[in-house]
């Protein structure tokens, strides 16, 4: 048995290598980042080279000796402690930065609060492997039971493993043309940039290429191994995760290959994959609907009966159509005007800009998004009994006039 147990841990971690160098590849693809990313933001950017080399070994290994843990002895209630624990972590936060607003950095309270998030921070640290794990664990035995692995003996088994990394993800510089909405640019930047970094370089790009410029956060990206945000609860940890996943998936078919063709296959990308994490996370903890933000930078805290989707979209299609007449300053001090509607309203959004529109949308069911994408892959998945049957079809997708023969086919079926 233990040697059985060693040929296991030594088959995981060949194919994690393996996985893990050919998705490298694809998380430094830099043929979108131009001249203007690397004179703009180039003391700002985030090395994917060196968080590889610092996390990819670690997860590697934990991977592998996890194989060898019946799955019986782990100890599920550490998500509810490390959940809690981030809860805790998030108010204390909130408490420091009220305090400096209230009493500035000289306030006698400062140091027991900062003592208390310290010593919270070592504790969240030490408990985050075992709640990766836990997620890894749970998200392939749907995996597996919709056919996307293996199961054998006590093992679910899937390709790429299942491996992720609870962290602060880096930010995403987007550039878009003032003139229409276009994903044009983007690169990663430092999780510790400033605000006042941000702004400055948003308004660089602005002044010295007319172009429009946005950095935004990230919930994850599917480096590899994943990275997840710290802020999410249980479910929405589990949504990122699987999103991610998706993406590494989907780089060994058809579908994954066109993703940096921009445009409407990356739409395609993003929402097969959101839908794939949204399946997933029904399967996992399906009485946990907390929703998450409207957009990956806003922050929710009103009860109005405000229509957040509807007002967006209304948003987006003014904003089209003033950029198709040419009335470009217009538009732009039109997104200013509802930017603060959206802030009255308590969505905290910080800049509405055709960068913005050019991220978000890429999310074709996001309130951002006017493209039909959302709706025909929603359509699409109602006519197949399994997530595993849909993902299997549309996996070999190349186009979206594929995306659309299928759908007119299961249509007429």
């Amino acid at each position: 048995m233990r040697r059985y147990l060693r040929l296991q841990s030594v088959c995981l971690l060949l194919v994690c290598l393996v996985t893990g160098f050919s998705l490298l590849a694809t998380g430094c693809h830099q043929s979108r980042t131009d001249v203007i990313m690397s004179q703009e933001a180039s003391n700002q950017a985030f090395s994917l080279t060196a968080w590889h080399v610092h996390h990819l070994p670690v997860k590697l290994t934990q991977a592998a000796l996890s194989l060898a843990v019946p799955p019986s002895t782990r100890d599920d209630t550490v998500l509810d402690d490390f959940f809690e624990l981030g809860d805790e972590l998030a108010r204390l936060q909130a408490e420091l930065r009220r305090e400096v607003s209230l009493h500035g950095a000289e306030s006698a309270e400062l140091a027991s609060i900062e003592e208390e998030i310290q010593d919270d921070q070592r504790r969240y640290r030490a408990l985050a492997p075992q709640a990766e794990a836990h997620i890894e664990r749970e998200i392939t035995l749907v995996l597996t039971s919709e056919g996307f692995g293996s199961s054998l003996a006590q093992w679910n088994l899937v390709f790429p493993p299942v491996v992720f990394v609870f962290q602060v993800p880096p930010y995403l510089l987007v550039l878009s043309p003032r003139d229409h909405v276009e994903r044009l640019d983007e690169m990663l930047l430092s999780p510790d940039v400033t605000l006042q970094q941000v702004e400055a370089l948003e308004s660089a790009i602005l002044q010295s290429h007319d172009l429009s410029a946005l950095v935004v956060s990230l919930g994850g990206i599917a480096t590899y191994p994943a990275i997840v945000t710290r802020s999410a609860d249980l479910r929405n940890s589990v949504i990122l995760a699987a999103h991610e996943w998706s993406h590494q998936y989907l780089f060994f078919h058809p579908l994954g290959s066109t993703y940096f063709q921009g445009g409407v296959m990356q739409e395609i990308n993003e929402t097969v994959a959101d839908i794939m994490g949204r399946d997933i996370a029904d399967r996992i903890c399906p009485l946990q609907a907390k929703e998450p933000s409207p957009d990956g930078e806003s922050t929710f805290e009103s009860n109005a009966p405000f229509d957040f989707q509807a007002e967006m979209r209304h948003t987006r299609a003014t904003l089209d159509s003033l950029l198709s007449e040419g009335r470009i300053e217009e538009g732009e001090q039109y997104l200013e005007e509802r930017r603060q509607v959206f802030v009255n309203e308590g969505y905290y959004i910080r800049k509405l800009n055709q960068a913005y529109f050019a991220f978000h949308g890429t999310y074709a069911l996001s309130p951002a998004s006017v493209s039909p994408v959302g709706e025909q892959l929603n359509e699409l998945r109602g006519y197949y009994p399994s997530l595993g049957d849909f993902v299997r079809a549309v996996q070999q997708l190349s186009t979206h006039e594929q995306l659309l023969e299928l759908l007119a086919q299961k249509r007429a079926d």
